[in-house]
């Protein structure tokens, strides 16, 4: 039997509308290598949330496994898919992977967000495919 095991965390979006958010995993456990597919948000129901503007991902989990991630991927442009993404890359800081128009459409997000505090960098580099 295997030491290693996958790992599937819905941060968001499975079983509700936006928030797209999920982590994949495999590796022995506390040495799991990970991705990221997708960081969205989700918009608030005036009702229950009034005066919020935007629901992001909890990616607690994720900060303190920054450095197993290797890749996230942004599978389309759409909010509930890439909404978070300028406000998640500070903390996770790992590659990202996108179509060309969805790579152009996640930069301008990430330039919209102002400039990141790390002085060396001013957008990532977002690989498109």
């Amino acid at each position: 039997m295997s030491s290693e095991r996958f790992i599937y965390l819905p941060l968001g979006g499975a079983g509700e509308i936006g928030m797209n958010a999920y982590v994949y995993g495999y590796g022995k456990p506390g040495k799991e290598r990970l991705i990221v597919v997708d960081i969205g948000v989700a918009f608030p129901d005036m009702d229950s949330t009034p005066g919020v503007d935007l629901i992001l991902p909890d990616i607690s989990w994720l900060k303190k496994r920054r450095d197993q991630i290797e890749a996230i991927f942004i599978t389309h442009a759409h909010e509930d898919h890439i909404g978070a993404i300028a406000h998640s890359y500070e903390v996770l800081k790992a590659p990202i992977y996108a179509r060309a128009f969805t790579a152009n459409i996640a930069r301008r997000k990430m330039s919209e967000h102002g400039p990141v505090s790390y002085t060396h960098l001013t957008l990532p580099t977002i690989c498109s495919v």
